[in-house]
């Protein structure tokens, strides 16, 4: 009796604390885009929160107009955006928000306007 008894609680603690799996980071990536719809390659990203967050980060896109952004803790997060480059033909902007999910790779476009 005490043997199925033992055998009945090693195997509930087995399938109580096995499933559990601990979340992963979300990661966005944003393609930067010009007016005539070409990718941008090192145009200026710069990702904040809400206004009094602490996230704040940002980088350069690649020679494809992308940068790839993974958030850490795995938390929900929707995020600004603000992407920028500087050329012989002056400033150009694009501005918006991404929103990032644990677990998933967020895809998003901008397009530069002057």
């Amino acid at each position: 009796m005490k043997k199925i008894l033992l055998l009945l609680m090693v195997a509930s603690a087995g399938l109580l604390t096995s499933c559990y799996k601990a979340p992963e980071n979300g990661i966005a990536k944003i393609t930067i885009y010009d007016s005539n719809h070409y990718r941008v390659p090192l145009a200026n990203v710069d990702l904040t929160g809400p206004t009094g967050s602490p996230i704040h980060d940002g980088g350069i896109t690649d020679m494809h107009g992308e940068w790839v952004y993974e958030h850490d803790p795995a938390l929900e997060v929707i995020l600004n955006v603000y992407a920028w480059t500087n050329d012989a033909t002056g400033l150009h902007e694009a501005h918006g928000i991404i929103r990032i999910v644990p677990g998933k790779t967020t895809e998003e476009s901008f397009t530069l306007y002057p």
